[in-house]
């Protein structure tokens, strides 16, 4: 940090307001840009960027935490007549009122059809618009959920799951399922 003082450098770092410590120094050096400015507009610009990368690293954790299985995106779904699918539901499930009212949705379709694209896109979604979203496969979760049975950390799983805003299980029926992985 060339211009900041090393004294509010570090005490940016403790507070850890790295957003205001990179518009400062942003400002620093690009004076120009900012000397017609007041007191409280640089003050004001300093806090939005802080606020705007607390976001985005809410975004990011919150994508990671999810652990899709492709990096799907709502933007580049394709709406091609034989994908039949319709903008207008889709966009209604973007906007999430069936999660706030606690409400289920089953993609279905062909294998091979997109349907754990769309379901990873309408996940990533959610993410950015700040909801908690766990991705599974739903075999590898009932794997996970029979060793932590064996382990003691179950109920910590089961509260893991429960707590997420968004669940979502890929690859529902595809393969059968034995009576070890239900109980």
């Amino acid at each position: 940090m060339q211009n900041i003082n090393q004294q509010v450098n570090n005490q940016l770092s403790n507070l850890k307001l790295s957003g205001i410590r990179d518009a400062l120094l942003q400002q620093y050096e690009q004076p120009n840009l900012y000397v017609e400015q007041s007191f409280e507009e640089r003050l004001s610009l300093l806090l939005e960027h802080e606020i705007t990368q607390r976001d985005q690293r809410k975004i990011d954790r919150l994508t990671r935490q999810a652990k899709f299985r492709v990096g799907g995106t709502l933007a580049q779904l394709n709406y091609g007549a034989a994908r039949q699918l319709d903008k207008t539901q889709i966009r209604s499930l973007a906007q999430g009122e069936w999660l706030r009212l606690h409400q289920n949705i089953l993609i279905t379709g062909a294998t091979g059809c997109g349907k754990t694209y769309l379901a990873c896109a309408l996940g990533q979604n959610h993410c950015q618009q700040g909801s908690s979203v766990y991705y599974f496969r739903l075999k590898e979760l009932l794997e996970k959920m029979f060793l932590a049975q064996a382990d003691g950390s179950y109920r910590k799983l089961i509260n893991k799951l429960s707590s997420a805003n968004l669940l979502i299980l890929d690859d529902w029926g595809i393969r059968a399922i034995n009576s070890s992985t239900t109980q």
